[in-house]
């Protein structure tokens, strides 16, 4: 994998700090967006992004691919403060 992220976090939790969008605000609505939408379980992660499986509050089960340039940076999800 040539994306700088260790093999052995594919299947682990992880938190995506995203870019914010253009108008979305202040850094804590990057906050409130990783909250929402950059926490899951990795699957997979290549040249142009990663996909991690997202499980949302009605119980369904989704992948979501996110495109490198959204992403400001990738860690576990158990050491996100």
């Amino acid at each position: 994998m040539a994306t700088g992220l260790p093999e052995v976090w594919i299947g682990e939790q992880v938190a995506l700090n995203l870019v914010s969008q253009p108008g979305a605000g202040s850094s804590a609505s990057v906050s409130r967006m990783m909250e929402d939408y950059g926490v899951g379980e990795l699957q997979a992660a290549g040249d142009w992004g990663v996909l991690v499986l997202r499980i949302f509050p009605e119980g369904k089960r989704h992948s979501v691919f996110y495109p490198w340039a959204n992403i400001r940076s990738v860690m576990l999800a158990e050491e996100e403060l």
